[in-house]
């Protein structure tokens, strides 16, 4: 990555469309040569794009040394304000150059310019975009009230509105000289509190953003107090009150409005979990009931062969049993739920002693899934099962396969 020197404003034309790109020049080390790239451009309608750009917050823009040699614009993917507004501090001011290519394309532009004082390229160049879109912009800017004409909620305000917040500059020379927000001008104007009030009110930012200046105003400056009414509103609104009414949103006291809500909103999350449990209960006993059902059709399919017998468990206990015997996931897995839901059938092999052999899972198209002895192996071809293992499963598939297929396929 590279860290440019400064950053240069040029305005051009392309194609009768003013542009405005911001090249990044950066001096000679010992591994590169000095050198310069346009890094970022915006027209006059405000399409934005950017080449060989990154960002960090640690470290700001970078160059990306691999995208120098790609000459195409891309849509940003980053944050470009700094550049797209003016607030980078090596961008250069707006000079005469600047003004006759932009006069050059549009002549009327001309009584902006004359009216306008020192700024940067960039603020000059959304000037030249509002105005474009509303030649009022000309006023403001003669009336050195720039900052209103880069305010789209201004310009989207009916006229009177308009009018309205221009007689308050005029009457109010604080207002004018200090060039107040369109935010505090409507609150004075409005007669919601005083210039200190607002100010107060937009400093108080407890996480990271301005609360709502009825809360504000009813409760103060109070960091831990807002905290406890910010879990207040969580748990009441989660309790089911509405919070758009004042009864609930603006309590006559946020501690004992945060203690009931508490209370209720433990009672409700006892109720969620008593009746959560019972709806696992109700499930576990209808997968159990299906399990049965399904596993109880085949109570009597059983295949002998070499000292060994192949089955299907009828119950969970049988199935927790084997699986412990096989250090197989059988339960965690839920393979009984698979098989309650007719997914999938479990064939066990046990000796004639009963002891535990292999486990198969057989899918609804009749194949083995997979086929395992004893898991508590390194190697998974350790697990495998023996010969006679094998081939007592697969006289019970050509006993009993087809039916297996035809039960599953019941469900499908």
């Amino acid at each position: 990555m590279i860290r440019a020197d400064y950053f240069e404003d040029v305005v051009t034309i392309e194609d009768g469309v003013l542009c405005r790109t911001v090249i990044a020049k950066w001096g000679a080390t010992k591994r590169r040569d000095r050198g310069c790239h346009a890094v970022y451009r915006i027209d006059e309608n405000g399409n934005e794009s950017c080449r060989a750009l990154m960002y960090s917050c640690y470290s700001g823009y970078r160059i990306d040394e691999t995208e120098l040699k790609n000459r195409k614009w891309y849509n940003p993917g980053i944050s470009l304000g700094l550049f797209k507004f003016g607030r980078y501090e090596q961008l250069r001011s707006f000079d005469g150059t600047d003004a006759e290519r932009i006069c050059s394309v549009h002549p009327d532009f001309k009584y902006v310019v004359q009216k306008a004082g020192e700024m940067p390229v960039a603020k000059m160049f959304n000037i030249l975009m509002a105005w474009k879109k509303n030649h009022n912009v000309e006023l403001l800017v003669g009336a050195n009230l720039d900052h209103l004409a880069l305010n789209k909620s201004f310009a989207k305000l009916t006229k009177p509105k308009q009018k309205a917040v221009l007689n308050f500059i005029r009457e109010n020379s604080e207002a004018f000289v200090n060039k107040w927000s369109l935010a505090k001008i409507n609150f004075v104007m409005n007669k919601k509190g005083s210039p200190q009030d607002f100010d107060a009110w937009q400093k108080f930012r407890p996480l990271g953003k301005v609360v709502d200046y009825r809360w504000f105003k009813k409760y103060g400056p109070n960091r831990d107090k807002y905290i406890l009414y910010r879990d207040y509103t969580r748990m009441a609104e989660y309790c089911g009150h509405n919070m758009k009414e004042d009864y609930w949103k603006y309590p006559k006291s946020i501690k004992k409005a945060h203690d009931k809500a508490m209370k209720q909103y433990k009672l409700v999350i006892e109720a969620e979990e008593i009746a959560a449990k019972k709806a696992r209960a109700r499930e576990a006993r209808a997968k159990e009931r299906n399990f049965k059902k399904f596993a109880g059709a085949f109570s009597k399919s059983v295949s002998t062969a070499c000292g060994l017998v192949a089955y299907i468990p009828q119950t969970f206990g049988k199935v927790s049993d084997h699986a412990k015997a096989l250090h197989q996931c059988l339960t965690y897995a839920d393979y009984t739920g698979k098989m309650s839901k007719r997914d999938c059938l479990l064939v066990f092999i046990s000796d004639v002693a009963g002891k535990s052999v292999a486990t198969a899972e057989i899918a609804p198209n009749g194949n083995v899934v997979q086929f395992y002895a004893d898991e508590d192996r390194e190697k998974t071809e350790d697990m495998k099962p023996t010969a006679e293992a094998q081939t007592v499963l697969e006289k019970w598939l050509k006993d009993f396969g087809k039916d297996a297929v035809k039960a599953m396929k019941k469900v499908a």
